[in-house]
């Protein structure tokens, strides 16, 4: 990939605080951070025009927002315990993870 046409990421970890609907992508989105295939809040952003071809086909190829819960908890509503889930990346978050720190920028 040429360095001058792939654009600069980060790799976030986030942790909500009122679980409002889209509060991660419309945030990130509003400060011109997209989350990768988010084709709703991240479509609009222009980073994606000028990109590397061979980049786009690489983002292009991943079909699903580049986002992920790593844990998840909530009070159940009969014990009012707290539970709490957690879940290693999916396979295809940690291809396109190795990827894209693979680039030299």
């Amino acid at each position: 990939f040429s360095g001058k046409k792939v654009p600069d990421m980060s790799f976030l970890e986030c942790r909500l605080e009122t679980g409002r609907t889209h509060q991660i992508r419309v945030h990130l989105s509003s400060h011109g951070n997209p989350i990768i295939g988010d084709q709703i809040y991240g479509k609009q952003n222009k980073f994606i025009r000028d990109i590397d071809p061979k980049f786009k086909e690489l983002l292009d190829g991943f079909k699903r927002q580049a986002l992920h819960a790593k844990s998840i908890g909530f009070v159940h509503p009969t014990t009012k315990k707290e539970i709490e889930f957690e879940c290693e990346k999916p396979k295809d978050f940690e291809n396109l993870l190795k990827t894209i720190k693979k680039l030299k920028f």
